[in-house]
């Protein structure tokens, strides 16, 4: 069971959302959709006849491994994330 410390305050989107979720705490292996969509309005329909949504579903431990990562690729190559 991960148990949140009262003292740190949570330092990423995901953790609020976790300690809003599980506020007595968590074993990480709850599963976890977080969806988000982004649209481009470029081209015509006429010329885009698909539209593809996906997404990701992973539990707590997974996604912190995730963002952790993501952050680092952020972080190696000096580029901010489109949105945070």
């Amino acid at each position: 069971m991960l148990e949140w410390a009262s003292e740190q305050p949570a330092k990423t989107p995901l953790d609020r959302l976790m300690r809003s979720l599980y506020p007595r705490g968590t074993s990480g292996r709850e599963l976890v959709a977080i969806m988000t969509a982004y649209f481009d309005a470029s081209g015509a329909p006429a010329d885009q006849p698909f539209v593809v949504v996906s997404g990701l579903v992973a539990n707590y431990l997974q996604w912190k491994v995730f963002e952790d990562a993501w952050a680092a690729i952020h972080q190696r190559f000096g580029i901010s994330p489109l949105f945070t």
